[in-house]
């Protein structure tokens, strides 16, 4: 397997982009199904998001059938290894998912994670495949959590899943209390003290110092200015009394 040091891995980031840039849709297969395809469109377009209607459809059809398309991508996120491919299917699972993306994200992060291969290639080489099975990790505690906004009645469970994996996974612990902030608000505040010592900072806002506060000050209400001539910009001319 090839190696490649981390200032290579820095420069691709930079240009490898997801499957959808620039590249036109594939025409319709008769022969595949309608999930199939959908899968296909919201990988390909998930560069572009909402702003993308081809994606907007997908994403929309794959919530009405989460059940079956977790089902698909099931065996990328439990058998496959570390590939960007499965960082994409992570992401989209929080753009779509319903309760038993729960139990598959967990499958994810419950997985033993492989080793790093060491290299003789290089003095600064890493495992590119390595790398990527730790980033989809990181990502299925992030999608967790998104499952709240999109689907809201399982909000208790995200909440009680991302609690689970702050404990009981290690290298997630941070990740997994930044995303519960995220959902709990300042209801975090809670959960403090079921946290070891080294974690409390995590659960504290950052301030600025002082000598920060009067400059950030002017900012918000410079851009709240802003916005307000940008709303009276916008006031139609005529107005019925």
């Amino acid at each position: 397997m090839k190696r490649v040091s981390l200032a290579s891995v820095f420069v691709a980031s930079l240009v490898v982009m997801p499957l959808g840039s620039g590249v036109e849709d594939a025409p319709l297969d008769p022969q595949r199904s309608a999930l199939a395809q959908h899968l296909d469109t919201a990988i390909a377009r998930m560069d572009l998001g909402p702003r993308s209607p081809q994606y907007r459809e997908s994403i929309e059809f794959l919530r009405e059938h989460a059940t079956d398309a977790i089902s698909e991508v099931s065996v990328v996120l439990l058998e496959e290894p570390g590939s960007f491919r499965k960082w994409q299917v992570t992401y989209l699972i929080g753009e779509f998912g319903d309760e038993s993306a729960l139990a598959l994200l967990r499958g994810l992060l419950d997985a033993p994670l492989p080793e790093p291969r060491p290299s003789h290639e290089a003095e600064h080489a890493i495992d590119l495949q390595h790398a990527e099975e730790v980033t989809s990790r990181f990502q299925a505690v992030m999608s967790t959590a998104r499952l709240a906004s999109h689907r809201p009645h399982l909000r208790d469970q995200v909440i009680s899943s991302l609690i689970d994996i702050a404990h009981e996974i290690p290298m997630t612990t941070s990740a997994a209390i930044y995303q519960l902030r995220k959902v709990l608000g300042p209801e975090l505040e809670a959960l403090r003290y079921d946290f070891a010592p080294e974690h409390a900072h995590e659960f504290d806002r950052f301030i600025p110092p002082p000598e920060w506060q009067g400059l950030l000050a002017r900012r918000m209400q410079e851009r709240d200015q802003r916005e307000r001539e940008a709303r009276e910009r916008q006031l139609p001319v005529c107005r019925l009394d």
